[in-house]
């Protein structure tokens, strides 16, 4: 209903019944919220009632915090970090902008502590624009020489009251050393952060803070590939993954000064195989490439044209790049001779159409146009994803 009696006994006085109207559109009705001011005159109460309107920047369930005094409750429906649900810090510190969503106007700021999983206080609110809208300032995190990024949880105060947690929806993070990794060549289509089934060389674009001489490895369960040096910019080794079934998680771990590994926070995915010949290919560095054995100009050409994958690809220059052959140089396994066959299909300047394998020096790195050597060499066929 839109009233009710309040009976009080304070002082070895007791109140008379009062009873208390509700104002406001749709006054009493459930899931409304109201204010109640009851005062307490000689032996007589005096209430009045108001419904209570939110000051909206958000939506959310209701957190309430007791402060003690005249108070009563200060109660928070949702807040904003940066004007959205989640933020991530540096890991060298920053700051963010939060904004509370509270049921009465607050007449004293709300203030926030940040915490790391430890109960450690790593952040804490500096100013203030308004009673309910924060400077949030979240130290650096350099507890450890590798550091994972880390989530973090907020309490807050009002009044002076103890602070309590905040279990509204948000998500609060610090970057680690290493803040992002993808793969700059070896991406797929739907994800920078995937690549594929193939084993081989792809190369890692990071973002973070490292120093020099520090190195990574990644981990997919009891599999380890590296250590590598740490650059903005680095070329990685991945095995092939043969499992139709699962996709790889590989994670970024430092490597401390003891040779053990902690884990960064940041980990990269390799797709499942649906390839059935996937395991015969290498992917190096932004093609895909296979050893068809020693053999001379005439038989590569016919290797590449019954090639079970069916889908040998007649590659134009633009895929012969310095990656390419650095990645042929590390694969010490195909023992490639000074001149390796690729197979390729091109119109030459004068202007006849010519199939036939192109000659690559494997010591200066360049490709010959097609022209004729009768010895056997290295014959490696090649597929563009």
């Amino acid at each position: 209903g839109t009233s009710f009696k309040v009976r009080a006994v304070a002082g070895g006085v007791t109140y008379a019944d009062a009873t208390v109207t509700l104002t406001g559109t749709g006054a009493g009705n459930a899931g409304s919220s109201h204010e109640v001011t009851l005062k307490f005159m000689g032996n007589v109460i005096t209430p009045t009632a108001t419904i209570s309107d939110w000051t909206t920047t958000g939506t959310g369930p209701t957190a309430d915090i007791p402060v003690e005094g005249e108070h009563g409750n200060m109660y928070i429906k949702d807040i904003t970090l940066n004007s959205s649900s989640s933020v991530t810090i540096p890991r060298a510190g920053g700051t963010f902008t939060l904004v509370a969503q509270t049921k009465t106007s607050p007449t004293s700021n709300i203030s926030w502590l940040v915490k790391d999983a430890d109960d450690n206080e790593v952040g804490r609110s500096t100013s203030y624009s308004a009673y309910n809208t924060a400077t949030v300032t979240v130290d650096a995190n350099v507890n450890a020489h590798w550091n994972a990024t880390r989530s973090l949880s907020l309490y807050w105060s009002c009044y002076g009251s103890e602070y309590k947690q905040y279990d509204g929806p948000y998500t609060l993070k610090q970057s680690g050393n290493i803040e992002s990794a993808t793969f700059s060549v070896g991406a797929t289509s739907y994800s920078n952060e995937v690549t594929f089934e193939y084993g081989g060389f792809r190369t890692l674009a990071v973002d973070g803070t490292w120093e020099s001489g520090d190195k990574i490895v990644l981990r997919s369960g009891t599999k380890v590939q590296g250590p590598y040096a740490l650059s903005s910019e680095m070329v990685i080794t991945l095995p092939a993954n043969t499992s139709t079934a699962d996709t790889l998680n590989w994670e970024i771990c430092g490597v401390e000064s003891d040779g053990k590994y902690t884990v960064t926070g940041v980990s990269l995915q390799q797709e499942k195989s649906t390839d059935a010949h996937s395991s015969e290919w290498k992917y190096m560095n932004g093609v895909l490439m296979k050893f068809a054995g020693r053999t001379n100009q005439q038989n590569c050409i016919t290797a590449a044209t019954n090639d079970a994958s069916s889908d040998v690809i007649l590659p134009e220059s633009k895929y012969l790049t310095t990656a390419i052959y650095n990645a042929l140089k590390a694969e010490n396994a195909w023992n490639l001779d000074e001149e390796a066959y690729m197979w390729r299909s091109k119109t030459r300047t004068s202007g006849t159409s010519r199939n036939g394998a192109v000659h690559y020096n494997t010591n200066t790195g360049k490709w010959g146009d097609n022209y004729v050597n009768g010895g056997n060499n290295t014959c490696v066929l090649m597929r563009i994803l």
